[in-house]
């Protein structure tokens, strides 16, 4: 029904993928994760190989511009725990640019989830 190939999971490998259970391939192949979207992902500099994180990244919507976007105010390295938590909260380039207005020069990623579970932004 989802269409995992052989093909597909010669395309995964070929990205770098670690070697998913059958269960990961099926959602990763509902999801739509494909070499494109890895080697997006790795070109914005999230060296993420887990099939796991690459299922998490793909649900949530983080791909390469949310990446980018990151790296265009200073945060650079985030890992893909860090951009799941970010993304899982809706925390985005414009919410570290209001931290940043009120006076929080760089807040840690760790900064950012608290101020916006807390409401204080």
């Amino acid at each position: 029904i989802v269409d995992v190939s052989k093909a597909y999971i010669d395309e995964l490998a070929s990205a770098g993928v670690d070697k998913p259970s059958f269960d990961d391939l099926i959602a990763m192949r509902a999801l739509k994760v494909d070499d494109n979207y890895v080697s997006g992902l790795h070109s914005a500099g999230v060296n993420v190989t887990a099939p796991r994180e690459l299922i998490q990244l793909k649900a949530l919507g983080v791909d390469a511009a949310y990446v980018r976007a990151f790296a265009a105010i200073g945060y650079t390295g985030l890992s893909p725990k860090q951009l799941v938590q970010l993304r899982a909260l809706k925390i985005d380039a414009d919410f570290v640019r209001r931290a940043q207005a009120h006076g929080i020069a760089h807040p840690t990623v760790d900064d950012l989830v608290r101020l916006k579970s807390l409401n204080v932004i």
